[in-house]
């Protein structure tokens, strides 16, 4: 049977997980205090190998979770970047074959008397 600090950690380690799934990434910072706090506990408990063995697991999957949000989040900035790119100016060919910027940017309003 897994000690309690083990328990606690596969308890967080499960919590983490849930966390990068829902996207609830504003929890993990706390979440990682935890975990530190926990297992600079461990190395004072001795756990037994199939304990050890299963935070591995665990956190081995959580890090595949983590490399995940990791991508997916830059590839959301990465389009939000070329979005914004396009509200400001457009790539296009001119004449000559060579890229050119087009200018996107808000007509301006004049008021006539």
């Amino acid at each position: 049977m897994p000690t309690d600090t083990v328990s606690d950690i596969l308890d967080l380690l499960d919590r983490e997980r849930d966390a990068l799934r829902t996207g609830s990434f504003q929890d993990l910072d706390a979440l990682g205090d935890t975990k530190h706090r926990l297992f600079a506990n461990l190395t004072q408990d001795a756990p037994k190998v199939s304990d050890l063995k299963q935070i591995k697991i665990r956190l081995s999957e959580n890090k595949k979770l983590f490399s995940a949000a990791i991508k997916g989040v830059s590839a959301a900035r990465d389009r939000i970047n070329a979005l914004q790119n396009v509200r400001e100016s457009l790539n296009v060919y001119d004449q000559s074959g060579q890229m050119a910027k087009v200018s996107t940017g808000q007509p301006v309003l004049r008021k006539k008397a």
